[in-house]
């Protein structure tokens, strides 16, 4: 009974990961874009600088799927709107989260020649 159930389980995994869609970097960029994610995020996603107000997406520790579970219902609503399927689709979502996962740690100030003159 065990091992049909862990079994059951497995295919249940399997199917929800081939039922993901996969996601274009470049027309997430243009979704990042679209809904203004980068009024918060900066167009970086270094976040929580300047006029950013949003969380640093860089690094981003979330699987696709809990990304889009995420956009759908937010944590703190009030900072962020929920984007519900009606709003930006599961495939702008993956998209999206492709792009996001593009984000690059800034370059560290000892890296950068003209600073160290």
């Amino acid at each position: 009974m065990r091992k049909i159930l862990l079994l059951t389980m497995f295919m249940v995994a399997v199917a929800a990961i081939a039922q993901t869609p996969t996601g274009d970097a470049q027309k997430g960029k243009d979704v990042y874009v679209k809904f203004g994610c980068y009024g918060c995020h900066d167009y970086s996603g270094a976040g929580g600088n300047g006029a950013a107000t949003g969380p640093r997406l860089i690094g981003l520790p979330m699987t696709q799927p809990a990304f889009i579970a995420f956009l759908r219902s937010p944590s703190r609503p009030q900072n962020m709107p929920p984007y519900t399927a009606k709003v930006m689709t599961d495939a702008q979502g993956a998209d999206l989260y492709a792009y996001i996962k593009t984000f690059q740690p800034p370059q560290a100030a000892k890296d950068i020649p003209l600073l160290n003159q």
